[in-house]
């Protein structure tokens, strides 16, 4: 086994341990019991994704607005939001992670990355 692979595996050892990860894994199993709330949840994750993935020209800040307004008594369900923040604390590890690695890695793309739609 090579040194990357070995060290990949203590990275995803660590982030199964860390408290992050293990409270999203909880709020995931509170949720089991309640397939409606989980797809309600989904349906949230999706449309608060589409809204973060637009490339048109529409108002963010409106989009944003618009799914506050819609979920704001959704969001007050102390599993919606348990659920939502653990996710959330998981993401931005991951994200910090990802980020963190490709700030050494050059991967000498910015000839074209404009053109990548990231």
């Amino acid at each position: 086994m090579d040194k990357v692979t070995a060290c990949l595996e203590a990275l995803v050892e660590a982030v199964q341990e860390c408290t992050a990860y293990r409270d999203f894994e909880k709020a995931k199993i509170r949720l089991k019991d309640n397939p409606e709330l989980k797809a309600q949840i989904d349906e949230f994750r999706k449309k608060n994704f589409e809204m973060q993935s637009l490339k048109e020209d529409k108002d963010l800040f409106q989009e944003l607005q618009k799914i506050q307004k819609d979920y704001a008594e959704f969001r007050k369900n102390p599993l919606v939001e348990d659920y939502l923040k653990s996710e959330l604390r998981v993401c931005k590890m991951l994200q910090k992670i990802d980020q963190d690695i490709m700030n050494v890695i050059e991967m000498d793309i910015d000839d074209f990355a404009g053109e990548l739609n990231l």
